[in-house]
């Protein structure tokens, strides 16, 4: 679990709608997206202008984005996790990944840099969002399914680099979690303790039993082979 200031600790004046529930399993996907603007030096505040915008300039019911991550380098608030629409709410921010995806704004203005505050606090919330999911999530950002610079040049770089650590490059989510982490998506993809998953399971040991099987055969075969050449090569240099 990550640090997440809530909806109240904001001040949203409005509540979730009903009928916006997604259940975390019904996560494929994590989308980066910025403001694509200014954003306020109080990241309360910065947050409220989002939600306004959202609510009374696009019309929408909520704020669309579930998740709100401040940047600003030096800032005692950098880095915060704020609680947008939420974890399990179906989001406004992408219409492709609205259901399967949690939408991630890091809030940095145009012409700025995410702070790495804010970065190692995107790689916290995208590990935990794995973890609740109970599968690696699929990274990407607005401009991959929509015509949009969204999330800007040095977000979308990032995220292309599969959200590096900083100074170590290349490092993906089964890096970044925690044995914890690891063991609750291998429960739920076995569905460990039910007749479902042990029969999975057997059925899994069975195919990788026979490819395994298959790959001996061949390579017995491809053995026989080299050694009927073998004799050959030796009678023709007798």
């Amino acid at each position: 679990m990550v640090a997440v200031l809530s909806r109240a600790g904001w001040g949203a004046p409005t509540p979730i709608p009903a009928g916006r529930h997604v259940a975390p399993s019904a996560r494929r996907h994590v989308v980066a997206h910025w403001p694509g603007g200014a954003v306020a030096a109080d990241p309360l505040q910065a947050v409220r202008n989002i939600d306004h915008f959202h609510r009374n300039g696009n019309r929408w019911q909520i704020i669309g984005y579930n998740f709100l991550i401040f940047s600003r380098a030096g800032h005692p608030q950098d880095g915060l996790i704020i609680e947008g629409a939420g974890r399990d709410v179906r989001g406004i921010h992408e219409a492709s990944r609205n259901v399967d995806g949690w939408g991630v704004c890091v809030l940095y203005p145009i012409g700025g840099q995410p702070s790495p505050a804010a970065l190692a606090s995107f790689r916290s919330l995208y590990v935990w969002l794995c973890t609740v999911a109970g599968r690696p999530l699929q990274l990407g950002f607005h401009g991959q399914f929509f015509a949009t610079q969204c999330a800007g040049i040095p977000l979308n770089n990032w995220v292309r680099q599969g959200i590096p650590a900083t100074p170590s490059p290349g490092r993906d989510w089964f890096d970044m979690a925690t044995q914890q982490d690891l063991e609750v998506v291998v429960r739920r993809v076995l569905n460990e303790g039910t007749v479902q998953g042990q029969t999975s399971w057997a059925a899994t040991n069975r195919a990788t039993a026979g490819v395994v099987q298959n790959i001996f055969n061949r390579l017995n075969e491809i053995s026989g082979q080299l050694a009927n050449l073998a004799r050959r090569i030796d009678q023709l240099l007798q």
